[in-house]
């Protein structure tokens, strides 16, 4: 099966894809845009749609985000599983985006939080933490 965004006024698909095991849409406030979520077993990611247009709006991921982290915080080689899911858009195109990965080390677990301009491409802000990895 696949995801579509359709555009209400005339019924044009504006954006398509593959499905995934769960997916999520997260409309901006105006409606000029809208985060999708897909997940699969191992992964999470996330993106933008302009609805207008269905031009795609890449989201930080792990490589961009992981740089502006400490040694201990960059993702396992062998599998960091990284999930990015948006969570809420914080004005009309600044979205609040959750990650998390496992570390290096492969006991701990990174996650953390940031805000990006998808206007500007500026990560706004990015907090994170390591923890013991759950399970």
């Amino acid at each position: 099966q696949g995801l579509r965004v359709i555009r209400n006024s005339d019924e044009a698909i504006v954006w398509n894809g593959d499905g995934y095991y769960s997916a999520e849409f997260l409309w901006s406030n105006d409606s000029k845009y809208v985060a999708v979520y897909r997940e699969a077993r191992i992964y999470g990611e996330c993106f933008v749609v302009a609805a207008d247009t269905g031009k795609v709006i890449e989201l930080p991921d792990m490589g961009t985000v992981s740089a502006q982290l400490d040694v201990a915080s960059q993702p396992a080689t062998n599998r960091p599983d990284p999930y990015f899911k948006a969570m809420e858009w914080v004005d009309d195109t600044t979205i609040h985006v959750n990650y998390h990965w496992i570390s290096q080390e492969g006991k701990k677990e990174v996650s953390g939080t940031y805000e990006y301009d998808i206007i500007n491409g500026d990560i706004v802000s990015n907090t994170s933490k390591i923890s013991d990895s759950p399970g």
